[in-house]
C-alpha cells in the first residue's frame, strides 16, 4: 500500500519532462562519482601510510 507521500511522489515524478529526470539523474551520478572520488583518495592515502 502507498502512502500519501509516496503517491506524490510517483506523481511528480510523472509530470517531471524526460529532460528534467535525465538531468537530474545526472547530478545524482555525478554527486556519487565524487563521493567515490574522495573515498578513493582517502583510503589510498591511508594505505599509503602503512606500505612506507
Amino acid at each position: 500500500m502507498l502512502l500519501g507521500k509516496d503517491l506524490k511522489q510517483k506523481a511528480s515524478r510523472k509530470n517531471k519532462t524526460k529532460t528534467q529526470r535525465n538531468t537530474i539523474e545526472k547530478k545524482r551520478a555525478q554527486i556519487q562519482h565524487q563521493k567515490h572520488e574522495t573515498r578513493d583518495k582517502t583510503v589510498g592515502a591511508f594505505e599509503h601510510q602503512f606500505n612506507n
